[in-house]
């Protein structure tokens, strides 16, 4: 199990991770307007790639489902961003049980 910080580190990898697939994907759109805008998407494309990878690194530590659907979503990108999604709602509620067992500890 990853401590508090890494899961923080975690969940901001799986933001940036969404936020590029969703500026990629505008790139895709707006490539068909302006050929040049291609490049970015290529770009950002390889960006995202590498944080995939990270991502799955780091999340096999964390939930299975998650990372199975990170490494397919390499590819069919649809799965990954699926598996972003559960990444970040099993990271937030390990980080809010994390809160509720500091509380119950400080008011011991």
């Amino acid at each position: 199990m990853l401590n508090k910080n890494e899961l923080k580190s975690t969940r901001t990898i799986a933001i940036v991770i969404l936020a590029i697939s969703a500026i990629s994907f505008l790139f895709f759109i707006l490539g068909w307007i302006l050929p040049v805008i291609w490049l970015a998407k290529y770009i950002f494309g390889f960006i995202n790639f590498i944080l995939m990878i990270v991502a799955a690194v780091k999340s096999s530590k964390i939930d299975k489902t998650s990372m199975i659907l990170i490494i397919i979503g390499i590819f069919i990108g649809i799965v990954g961003i699926i598996g972003l999604i559960i990444l970040l709602v099993k990271i937030s509620s390990l980080l809010k049980d994390d809160n509720a067992n500091q509380q119950a500890q400080i008011t011991e």
